[in-house]
């Protein structure tokens, strides 16, 4: 605060209510001039709330990109995955079509006995198709697989005629269309039959169930307006499923490309013109040798869901800091003039003190906003020791991940060239591309680089990692829970089984780096059930009792640390009267009802006048930098709204000894324990 001088007895009021517009700025610059600490709070004011709205602009920027490049290469597997099963059928077709075609051409008759033979024999799976035939050179379809008394004139099927001149791309895959033969929508797959002199003989025809499309297509969840269709370069429909429909008898015949769709093999595109308005993100991809393309598309309010979710957060939480700022920055500056007004009245009436108490005054300020920074100070220090354990271990799982994801993809190439391999074996492929010796893919091989990259454990350790981040990430919003309960409880608990053994392992991996130097671990663990409790929570105190621990072995020695675990009938310390009035069980009804953990070591030990201070916020025996007072006070709000007790034993030089005693079962509230720190 400022010392009070002659030019601070004068009025505020001709600078603050300037009568001339146009030197506003000149009164501005000689007030925060004459009011250095307003100024330079309201510049800290300022400054923090840019760097918090530059990172909510930067985190959002990089989410929105994130999600993007996600979104667009699930997409991109999806159109991938139907695009090879759309290949896959139109060879199978075309596999068909041969057949009948080299019969008809080389004995003038189709072979349907045979063909007959192998639908029967299961050797051609009829499943797939609803007939085949062949349609002769006048448009009569003369033969067919299925029993049909008349002879059916297909001359004006569009199947038929386009083969009447050279189709470029020799199979033709139809429209959906209404079999006249087999009363069934169809896709006609058909060839073009030629005479030995090579003039138009008549069209060899397979007719394709489109819901064979359809039912791969239902496989995949594309939210809530999901859009997959198989459709040619004009945009008429063979095959069409969104959410709300499937088509393929033609109540969607045509919509409308877009120049990109258009002109490129394979892309994306975001729009809302392709169909019914949706504004979607689609993907699409060319069929091979054919004048079809593959779109799939998902509503872009579904894609970024989470992304909004985030925002709507970050937006939250960005706004709710903006306001503390402000509140703070206004209450700091209040508090300053209204201690300017108070030392000006001070002032006035001890002017002939001034001088002898101007020291004094000058010292209990300086005191006063000293303690009012360290306050601040030990408060940001405890959530960044809080929150900097979980952190460190998601950035490290991260890095973890990244190394496992490339020795997973090393793998992966190897199977991609095995199943190469054995698709040009499949289909007698014995030309120009068949690999050297030295390129074949053994099964040996992958087995080998497994070993090497040790395969099954990166599976087995991946799973792991990323329950272990989660776990991380919900813990620093524990945290942040739990220091808001030094004022009031919240009762959004989430209460389940929990094994207590797997928590303290758990708590010992994530300390590991801090006790390894330090300290031995020695387990004890006794035969305990799984009790009631909110897991995060419980491993938080673990791991500020075993950090604690660590800490207070003295420098230059090994020192150990036990945790024991056990069972008890009853807590054998003194209860809150809302716990002893909600326990009605007798002695043998409460047998090992109460599950026990010690953490004890065998450090430097706590000053018998500390001991009752330890659970103290704020308090610590720490050097300055080593500690806040903020992890012992945390755990014993959390023991207590577990219904349990934590206490403590120490003997200075020879260690010190903490006891967790929680309850097997919580009654039926989710809000059982709920005590104020």
């Amino acid at each position: 605060m400022n010392t009070p001088d002659q030019n601070s007895n004068k009025s505020l009021g001709p600078y603050l209510f300037a009568p001339a517009a146009g030197t506003w700025v000149r009164y501005v610059y000689v007030f925060f001039k004459r009011n250095v600490t307003i100024a330079g709070l309201s510049f800290v004011g300022l400054t923090l709330i840019v760097l918090i709205w530059s990172f909510i602009y930067i985190k959002l920027e990089a989410d929105y990109k994130i999600i993007d490049k996600s979104s667009k290469a699930e997409l991109q597997n999806i159109v991938r995955s139907f695009k090879e099963h759309t290949e896959s059928s139109i060879a199978l077709s075309d596999e068909l079509l041969r057949i009948i075609k080299f019969n008809y051409e080389q004995r003038t008759a189709v072979d349907l006995k045979t063909l007959n033979d192998y639908f029967k024999n299961g050797v051609l799976d009829m499943k797939y198709f609803n007939q085949v035939g062949v349609i002769d050179k006048d448009g009569i379809y003369s033969y067919t697989n299925i029993k049909t008394q008349n002879k059916i004139d297909l001359s004006d099927r569009e199947h038929f005629r386009v083969h009447k001149e050279i189709y470029p791309y020799n199979l033709f895959v139809s429209k959906p269309v209404l079999g006249r033969a087999s009363k069934r929508w169809s896709i006609q797959f058909t060839r073009r039959i030629n005479t030995p002199d090579g003039d138009f003989n008549g069209v060899a025809v397979v007719s394709f169930d489109p819901s064979y499309f359809l039912s791969f297509y239902k496989k995949i969840d594309l939210g809530s307006d999901g859009f997959i269709a198989l459709l040619d370069k004009d945009g008429y429909i063979r095959t069409l499923q969104t959410a709300k429909m499937s088509a393929y008898n033609g109540a969607v015949p045509q919509i409308t490309l877009t120049p990109t769709i258009l002109e490129n093999l394979l892309g994306f595109e975001t729009t809302d013109k392709i169909y019914d308005g949706v504004k979607r993100i689609y993907s699409f991809e060319r069929i091979a040798d054919q004048p079809l393309i593959v779109l799939v598309g998902m509503r872009e309010s579904d894609a970024f869901a989470a992304y909004e979710e985030n925002k709507t957060t970050y937006l939250t939480f960005g706004w709710v800091l903006t306001a503390l700022i402000v509140v703070f920055t206004s209450t700091s500056t209040a508090m300053l003039f209204r201690a300017r007004r108070l030392n000006k009245i001070l002032h006035r009436r001890n002017r002939e003190a001034e001088i002898a108490n101007k020291e004094k005054i000058e010292f209990a300020n300086r005191l006063t906003q000293s303690e009012k920074l360290a306050a601040l100070g030990q408060l940001s220090a405890g959530v960044a020791h809080e929150i900097n354990n979980p952190i460190g271990y998601v950035a490290s799982n991260i890095n973890t991940m990244k190394k496992y994801f490339e020795y997973i993809l090393s793998v992966l190439e190897l199977y991609k060239h095995k199943e190469e391999q054995i698709t040009r074996t499949q289909l007698g492929d014995t030309g120009v591309n068949t690999p050297s010796q030295n390129d074949i893919v053994t099964f040996e091989d992958i087995h080998e680089i497994k070993e090497q990259v040790n395969f099954n454990f990166i599976l087995e350790d991946s799973t792991f990692l990323m329950n272990e981040t989660q776990e991380g990430i919900t813990r620093v919003k524990t945290i942040i829970e739990d220091l808001k309960n030094f004022s009031r409880a919240d009762a959004a608990k989430l209460w389940e089984k929990c094994d207590i053994h797997k928590a303290i392992k758990s708590s010992l991996n994530i300390v590991n780096n801090e006790v390894k130097y330090r300290a031995d671990v020695k387990l004890e663990f006794g035969n305990i059930p799984s009790i009631d409790c909110i897991p995060s929570q419980i491993n938080q105190v673990i791991l500020n009792l075993v950090v604690n621990a660590a800490q207070a072995t003295p420098e230059g020695t090994r020192g150990l640390i036990t945790i024991k675990t056990y069972t008890q009938s009853a807590l054998t310390v003194s209860q809150s009267a809302e716990v002893r009035s909600s326990q009605s069980q007798t002695e043998n009804q409460l047998q090992d009802q109460f599950v026990v953990i010690e953490v004890s070591d065998k450090g430097v030990g706590i000053t018998p006048e500390n001991v009752s201070k330890i659970f103290d916020p704020f308090f610590t025996t720490k050097k300055v930098g080593d500690g806040t007072g903020l992890g012992l006070s945390v755990s014993h709000g959390i023991i207590q709204r577990h219904g349990g007790d934590i206490s403590v034993q120490s003997v200075l030089d020879q260690g010190t000894c903490f006891k967790i005693v929680l309850p097997v079962h919580q009654s039926g509230s989710e809000t059982v324990h709920d005590f104020e720190i």
